[in-house]
């Protein structure tokens, strides 16, 4: 997606402070899936989660009023906290998770080494780990930063309006979250390999 989007606007605003938040929140996106090839990196991959969710919440923020791109570079005004950006999308979405305290916290979790992400390093919850947990484990992070990924290129484009390149990044995105589709859909075939329970 990052290729489809011209860096000729660099500069200009309100681009001066969207070119680098898409540049953020790509960097987070790229570095969750290469700590997640080897699979050896799942606990740092998760701690990139919470930022990468951020800065693409930002990017949403920011499209929703392009004016406030210059107020934030100006000075004149902040971002909103974490929980107040998943509020805001959950209400741009017309939807109420059931409960959005626990989506910031456990995302807090996952960045800063807490219960719910040390848990999966016990010893005894290992043995206890169903193998289809295990795959998607490992799939669901980087599904989730393709998501992003796209909210945040097309977040830009419409605040840059790019309208050419916003359907460009939509027809890879179909492409790839088909191919998501079916890695999810594998992580529910049987896992061969395994030794039979007793």
């Amino acid at each position: 997606m990052r290729s489809l989007l011209p860096v000729e606007s660099e500069g200009a605003a309100p681009c001066s402070l969207v070119d680098p938040l898409l540049t953020i929140c790509l960097q987070h996106c790229d570095s969750i899936l290469l700590l997640l090839e080897p699979g050896e990196n799942v606990a740092s991959a998760e701690a990139l989660l919470r930022p990468m969710v951020e800065s693409a919440f930002r990017l949403l923020w920011l499209m929703q009023k392009k004016e406030r791109a210059d107020q934030i570079k100006a000075g004149r005004l902040t971002f909103p906290s974490f929980s107040r950006l998943v509020r805001n999308v959950a209400g741009a979405a017309k939807r109420k998770p059931a409960d959005l305290q626990t989506v910031t916290t456990n995302l807090h979790d996952l960045a800063h080494a807490g219960m719910l992400q040390l848990r999966n390093h016990f010893k005894e919850a290992q043995k206890n780990t169903n193998p289809i947990h295990v795959k998607l484990g490992h799939r669901l992070p980087a599904i989730l930063a393709m998501q992003m990924a796209m909210i945040a290129c097309g977040s830009f484009c419409v605040i840059t309006g790019k309208q050419q390149e916003h359907e460009q990044i939509a027809q890879v995105y179909l492409v790839h979250c088909c191919g998501a589709m079916v890695e999810v859909l594998n992580a529910f075939t049987p896992v061969k390999s395994m030794p039979p329970t007793n």
